[in-house]
């Protein structure tokens, strides 16, 4: 997968929900699952950790994203604040 392809949709769905410019200047494949490819972002101000899967997983991701969110509310366990959930082409992120 080429992920050089949806850095800039992640860029401007990031920029999008933080109110605040975001460029990404560099990636790492990292492990973090067996099905999604994984990444570290390291941005001009902040680092991220990004999840790609195929367009169809979107809503796989939508979830998730809702999952973290409702462990994060109970503030008994830490878990990551999503960001952005979305797709580029044939590709879908978190």
């Amino acid at each position: 997968m080429g992920i050089e392809t949806i850095l800039s949709s992640v860029e401007l769905a990031i920029a999008e929900v933080t109110k605040r410019p975001c460029q990404l200047r560099d990636y790492e494949w990292v492990a973090g699952g067996c099905i999604n490819q994984c990444f570290r972002l390291t941005g001009t101000i902040d680092n991220f950790f990004l999840k790609v899967n195929g367009a169809d997983r979107l809503e796989m991701f939508a979830s998730e994203a809702c999952g973290l969110k409702e462990i994060a509310s109970g503030k008994t366990i830490k878990a990551p604040a999503p960001i952005a959930v979305g797709t580029d082409g044939g590709y879908a992120f978190l």
